[in-house]
């Protein structure tokens, strides 16, 4: 690391950056591991739970910094950002993450949970309806496309749309989240 030449060694520079959050995750691992029910370790869990995603953010930030093209690194401090409330900062790395043809759905599902988390349902929509398109497995990932674009269909007041969404996945999955209440509540007794 204190060579000169270290500073353009890519591999170096993932690995300082992944030994340094890797260090942080093991101090945290092992607190969760030991700790009791004592609000002093309570408060260490919390503490270093925020400095784990503090140096997760900077050191994804770095590497953004460094290597602006790697689509997987931003796709990943997007992911960072959402996780730490930084909605915005996150909606930017996912607009540019998208243009990875491997990153490109799920970088508009998580667009999507930014625009919702911002309550702009409308952008949200837009964006799943773009993800499912692209989806022809029924998967987790589609399940989950799917029941976020139906939560966008009953936020816009288009109950109609957001059932056809929740029968997709019931038929292929009846135990996934409450996807079985919402159309039992829609086929339930009629008075």
């Amino acid at each position: 690391f204190t060579l000169p030449q270290a500073e353009g060694d890519v591999p170096l520079l993932h690995l300082r950056s992944e030994l340094k959050v890797s260090r942080v995750e093991r101090e945290l691992f092992d607190l969760k591991r030991d700790s009791s029910t004592e609000s002093e370790s309570s408060e260490q869990l919390i503490e270093l739970e925020k400095e784990f995603l503090g140096l997760k953010l900077e050191e994804s930030r770095k590497l953004v910094e460094q290597f602006p093209n790697d689509y997987i690194r931003r796709f990943k401090y997007g992911e960072y950002l959402l996780e730490s409330g930084s909605i915005d900062g996150a909606v930017q790395q996912f607009q540019i993450s998208q243009r990875s043809p491997s990153l490109r759905l799920k970088s508009l599902v998580l667009l999507a949970r930014c625009f919702m988390a911002k309550e702009l349902f409308d952008l949200a929509l837009e964006q799943l309806q773009r993800a499912t398109e692209g989806l022809s497995i029924m998967d987790d990932f589609k399940k989950e496309a799917l029941y976020l674009l139906a939560q966008c269909f009953e936020h816009l007041e288009r109950n109609s749309e957001a059932i056809e969404q929740y029968k997709a996945i019931y038929s292929n999955d009846i135990g996934y989240k409450d996807v079985a209440l919402k159309i039992d509540a829609f086929y339930g007794p009629k008075n």
